[in-house]
């Protein structure tokens, strides 16, 4: 978002102000204050990838309609669709991004949910223009395959929803008391309302990328950042250091990721995995 944001920024086609999200919250005062009758876009992710902070969408852009009644609300929900027990429809947001590669989908598929409301004036136009396929707001010759398996994994992620929201809660519980247990001096950085399925660990003196390189070479599988920014460290602190880390617990912070279809073996394998290799690797 912001690379998408300066580089229309480079062109002169608009102006941006960004909310501060301290602790995981949206400063609704700042947004308030943002806000003008000038407004076109507000976008706010529904999951903070990297923190699992869950913000309140529903709120946010409650304020926005009643302040800038024309200006469109969008959600990039990737972290948060069949995440989370949300109604999209019922949140206010004009517009939705999701990704298949997060429900079990093929990586290279996703979709733009886009309000009637907009398509009825009209007011999103196409990137892409040929064949007019969808609709003619995104031509191409249409990934049928990947579509059909977007749409399976959607069924299947709805029939189970309450069952992986329980199951990653155990989950979730599980490893922070192995966590919290363990000589580590490792912090879980917890939001006001989070995702049950990311975890953001702050461990003292323990560079971020050593870690996920020795835990690697183990089998397990933990990230320094976001899949989307893993060559791009700046991007990672910046995150980070909007959610009030400093620099250096920024570069001391990894991000555990669960699913439903984790036991809890290996739940318990990763924490300590995680306590041994932080005692190990600390201040080298």
């Amino acid at each position: 978002m912001l690379e998408a944001i300066s580089a229309a920024e480079r062109f002169g086609l608009c102006e941006s102000v960004l909310l501060p999200t301290v602790g995981g919250v949206v400063d609704t005062a700042a947004l308030d204050a943002a806000l003008t009758p000038n407004t076109l876009l507000v976008s706010v992710m529904t999951v903070n990838n990297e923190t699992g902070a869950v913000y309140d969408i529903k709120n946010i852009f409650r304020r926005v309609k009643a302040k800038v009644p024309g200006a469109i609300c969008h959600t990039d929900a990737v972290q948060g669709f069949l995440k989370l027990d949300l109604r999209f429809a019922q949140s206010g947001a004009d517009l939705v991004s999701i990704s298949g590669h997060k429900l079990g989908a093929p990586k290279g598929i996703g979709g733009l949910l886009v309000s009637n409301g907009l398509l009825v004036s009209k007011r999103i136009v196409p990137l892409v223009y040929g064949g007019g396929q969808e609709g003619g707001l995104r031509s191409g010759t249409e990934n049928v395959i990947g579509i059909a398996a977007l749409g399976a994994a959607c069924d299947f992620e709805r029939s189970r929803l309450s069952q992986s929201l329980a199951k990653m809660h155990e989950l979730r519980e599980l490893f922070a008391a192995r966590i919290n247990a363990a000589p580590s001096g490792a912090r879980i950085n917890t939001p006001p309302v989070c995702a049950e399925h990311i975890i953001s660990l702050t461990l003292p003196g323990v560079r971020s990328e050593t870690l996920v390189r020795a835990l690697s070479n183990e089998g397990i599988c933990i990230s320094n950042g976001s899949a989307c920014s893993s060559h791009g460290s700046h991007r990672k602190k910046s995150v980070l250091e909007a959610f009030g880390l400093s620099s250096d617990e920024a570069d001391s912070t990894v991000r555990i990721s669960l699913c439903p279809d984790n036991s809890e073996s290996e739940v318990i394998a990763a924490a300590d995995a995680i306590a041994e290799n932080a005692k190990k690797l600390a201040h080298k």
